[in-house]
C-alpha cells in the first residue's frame, strides 16, 4: 500500500510539473511574446520560449509552482508577466544556475 501512495505522490507531482510548464508557456502566448501590435515574428517566439524553456531547466517544481503563481498574479499584463520572469532571471543568474548571456529577452 506505501509502494501505491508513493507511486501516486510522485505521479501527481508530475502531473503538477506539466501543468506549471504549461502556465509558464501559456503566459508568454498570452501577452503575444512581448509584441504591442500586430503578430509576433518567428524570431520572437523563439527567443522568448528559449528563455522560458533556460528558466525551466533550471528550476525545482516548488520554483516552478512558486513561479507559475506569480504568473497567474500577473495575468495578461505583458510588463507585469516579463517582470516575473526577469526577476526569476536575476535569481538564477546570481544563484550562477545560468550565465546572464544565456538570457535574452528576460535581462535586468
Amino acid at each position: 500500500a506505501e509502494k501505491a501512495e508513493g507511486k501516486k505522490a510522485k505521479e501527481a507531482a508530475k502531473n503538477a510539473a506539466k501543468k506549471n510548464k504549461r502556465v509558464l508557456k501559456g503566459s508568454v502566448k498570452d501577452v503575444n511574446y512581448f509584441v504591442e501590435s500586430g503578430d509576433a515574428s518567428v524570431a520572437q517566439i523563439d527567443s522568448v520560449l528559449g528563455d522560458v524553456e533556460q528558466i525551466m531547466s533550471q528550476i525545482n517544481n516548488e520554483e516552478l509552482a512558486a513561479l507559475a503563481g506569480k504568473l497567474g498574479k500577473a495575468g495578461k499584463d505583458a510588463a507585469a508577466v516579463k517582470a516575473v520572469y526577469a526577476e526569476e532571471a536575476a535569481r538564477l543568474v546570481g544563484d550562477g544556475k545560468i550565465k546572464d548571456t544565456d538570457i535574452k529577452i528576460f535581462r535586468t
